[in-house]
């Protein structure tokens, strides 16, 4: 059908955007359950995301270089996610993002498959913290004493489960 859109990226073992997209309002549905009136859904078309030339994991483990290209989509979201991977950070940092219209405070617990979801949650919260490790209690116990969010999210792919 010339309406159907991939989620995933044929040659990468993440979701793309449009697979984020609709995660993350799955997602946004369950804080507004949580928190009612403190977040207002939304869902992009099409049309919202602009594209570049990507390559993924799968295809440079193969060795495939310029062979397999892919298109990425690129969601054009409002100020607020726009700097989600701030200047000389590194995608595997830990790192804040911050809209102070709105209200709630989130801490996120994540792996490399949180990449793609990052920029839209982001959209969601007044402060966003993103750290890249496995969540376990003494972390989380210091975490909630310094930084005080009203959600934590744990995000691990299914390849790292145990």
């Amino acid at each position: 059908m010339k309406n159907q859109q991939l989620l995933y990226y044929k040659g990468d073992t993440h979701w793309n955007s449009f697979g984020a997209n609709i995660a993350q309002y799955e997602i946004a549905k369950k804080v507004k359950q949580l928190f009612p009136n403190k977040i207002k859904l939304f869902i992009l078309n099409k049309e919202d995301f602009v594209t570049e030339d990507y390559q993924g994991d799968l295809a440079q483990y193969m060795g495939l270089g310029d062979f397999f290209i892919e298109k990425q989509f690129i969601p054009q979201l409002d100020d607020c996610s726009s700097n989600y991977l701030p200047k000389k950070k590194k995608y595997n940092q830990t790192f804040s993002t911050r809209c102070r219209e709105k209200g709630l405070k989130l801490l996120v617990y994540r792996d490399s498959f949180f990449s793609s979801l990052q920029p839209f949650i982001s959209t969601y919260f007044a402060e966003a913290k993103f750290i890249w490790k496995s969540l376990n209690l003494s972390e989380l116990k210091n975490q909630l004493k310094q930084y005080h969010p009203d959600l934590v999210i744990e995000e691990k792919i299914d390849r790292y489960i145990k």
